[in-house]
């Protein structure tokens, strides 16, 4: 397994199906095109070229893109937490951004939930290419995989939902509204996106909702 470097600012297979946008926006950034760099995903992104860093974050037709181009071994992460979330008072909420792009070296990109505010540590569901998706963990033996699998609504360049959801006292993942996943509750509260590898992802309608 190739260990990714860390470059920041962190099985059970079901068939049942998630009802989208069936919560309370708390928080929703459609990134479009009146999105304000300096105020887009609550002002956490550095946006343009940053110098010694492979990733470029973009606001390109009304969606975010995260890119890199040249190095296979680094991850890049934004997240939210309630301070920069007024009416969060830290519960846990249902997570769900739409992810597309396109995919080359060892690429994994889409939503990071529990954020450890102090360690960075985070679970995420992410698209790995193709038809393939991946539930990872950030953690102290760095960022891998624990559970792999494929979904016929994925496919490169489509952007498709990735939703993060608490329930049942755990968590449920869901790709394009269907339960792949059930792990544990969430050990942190911060919540975002995640890009790994090299490629251009793109995110859009990222939302945080109570359901």
């Amino acid at each position: 397994m190739q260990r990714i470097l860390i470059c920041c600012l962190v099985v059970l297979a079901f068939a049942s199906v998630l009802a989208q946008g069936s919560g309370t926006a708390v928080y929703s950034e459609p990134f479009g095109p009146d999105a304000h760099p300096l105020y887009a995903f609550g002002g956490v992104i550095r946006f343009g070229p940053q110098q010694g860093d492979p990733w470029t974050a973009l606001l390109r037709e009304g969606q975010l893109e995260i890119g890199n181009t040249s190095d296979p071994s680094v991850l890049r992460y934004y997240f939210l937490d309630p301070d920069r979330v007024p009416g969060w008072e830290g519960e846990p909420l249902a997570a769900r951004v739409l992810v597309g792009g396109t995919y080359t070296e060892a690429p994994s990109a889409g939503l990071i939930y529990g954020v450890d505010l102090t360690t960075h540590a985070f679970v995420a569901l992410v698209r790995t290419g193709g038809a393939g998706y991946g539930i990872y963990v950030l953690d102290g033996d760095g960022y891998r995989a624990i559970a792999t699998g494929e979904s016929p609504a994925l496919a490169d360049g489509a952007m498709v939902e990735l939703a993060i959801v608490p329930e049942s006292g755990g968590l449920g993942f869901y790709v394009a509204g269907e339960r792949v996943f059930e792990g544990p509750p969430a050990q942190g509260v911060g919540v975002g996106v995640v890009a790994a590898g090299t490629g251009r992802f793109r995110y859009d309608d990222f939302v945080l909702e109570r359901r």
